[in-house]
């Protein structure tokens, strides 16, 4: 993660978290859930707290995660700040609460979820006030990218970059991708423009149009869900082969299933995305292209990170009437969060099935050896 990045992290953290412009301090909810709770313990009363926990909840759903990174999601995860803020958060709140008979055991729990939250921002705050003085002021989104989607891709893993033969081939696959994107859109490739580039694990920093961004969501979530089927088939196959079964089929046929879940998936994305934008012939090939390079790039460790600009503030007319405003990325932002929470399961499953296995050439020698300590044995 970039110093910059971090740094818009802990202001979104302000803005998001300690001073929502509708909900307040996240901390000061929590409190006045728990305050309650706990006077119910100690005073043996039934006071409501139905509307302390509206309070908590509205506040939690409203947080806008969409304007985040990957990198910054990974940030609040291991700060510890995801299990009470994120997307699952109200639903643990609610099955806390679910068992009103058990009120000690709630308070004990809701107090719990506070005190993680005010470790979580008080590390954040430490952030905040060690950097405010080394990073530069972000530019405004819109007048950094006017009309178009900042849209992050990051080499690493088997398709890192390591050297100059590395970087012509990557570069050759992301103008593959880049001219079927464009064709499917009738718009010149050069639209596709590059505005950052950064070291370390390399990441390229492009500007798609509000179309292009959509439609690159909708292919990597679809991606996504198939290689998450294809996961958990890995998964099963790489229990079924630590246990040392002597019928190695089993293992086999699931490999099989991958490569024809693979298949199915990689057709069925094409289709789907043809007659959703009503294209073929030429068009369609060059789309074709560019989803078996995506494919290729995720399942191989590839991350494209759509960063969307933040929701449009409501509007008051002249007698302070609050005026509606459309958030025209509003689709793009609910399918965002939708392949963001497939993305981290496919790493989860990733990291799971990653078990080492024994070779052929070990396990014969295990064989022989335990040949060789039964013959001595019977002697």
């Amino acid at each position: 993660m970039e110093v910059t990045e971090l740094y818009d992290l802990t202001t979104w953290v302000a803005d998001e978290i300690v001073d929502h412009s509708d909900h307040g301090n996240l901390q000061n909810d929590y409190t006045a859930l728990f305050n309650i709770l706990e006077a119910n313990v100690s005073s043996g009363e039934k006071q409501p707290f139905e509307q302390a926990k509206e309070n908590l909840l509205e506040h939690l759903e409203a947080i806008e995660f969409s304007t985040l990174t990957n990198s910054q999601v990974d940030f609040l995860e291991k700060s510890d700040l995801m299990p009470v803020i994120g997307k699952a958060a109200p639903t643990k709140i609610k099955n806390i609460l679910r068992d009103v008979l058990d009120i000690a055991t709630a308070a004990q729990k809701i107090q719990q979820m506070r005190d993680q939250l005010t470790k979580g921002l008080e590390r954040i705050g430490m952030l905040s006030e060690g950097l405010k003085d080394c990073v530069p002021p972000s530019e405004d989104y819109n007048e950094l990218l006017p009309g178009g989607i900042l849209t992050r891709v990051s080499f690493h893993g088997d398709v890192g970059i390591g050297n100059m033969a590395d970087f012509m081939e990557r570069a050759e696959t992301w103008h593959r991708i880049g001219h079927g994107l464009a064709r499917a859109h009738d718009t010149p490739v050069e639209d596709i423009r590059i505005v950052g580039a950064s070291r370390g694990s390399i990441l390229i920093d492009f500007v798609l149009s509000s179309e292009i961004a959509y439609t690159i969501i909708l292919i990597t979530g679809s991606i996504l869900l198939v290689l998450e089927k294809i996961g958990n088939i890995r998964l099963t196959a790489a229990r079924i082969r630590n246990l040392n079964l002597k019928n190695r089929k089993i293992a086999a046929d699931l490999e099989k299933e991958i490569d024809e879940e693979k298949k199915e998936g990689k057709a069925k994305i094409k289709e789907e995305q043809a007659e959703r934008l009503g294209i073929s012939g030429e068009k369609g090939n060059a789309l074709d292209i560019a989803i078996d390079e995506l494919i290729n790039f995720i399942d191989n460790d590839g991350e494209i990170d759509v960063y969307l600009p933040p929701p449009p503030e409501e509007e008051e007319d002249e007698e302070g009437n609050t005026i509606p405003v459309k958030d025209v990325h509003a689709e793009l932002r609910d399918t965002a969060q939708k392949k963001r929470v497939t993305e981290r399961e496919v790493l989860r499953l990733k990291h799971a099935s990653d078990v080492p296995e024994q070779d052929d050439d070990n396990e014969q020698e295990e064989d022989e050896s335990e040949e060789s300590e039964a013959e001595e044995g019977e002697d």
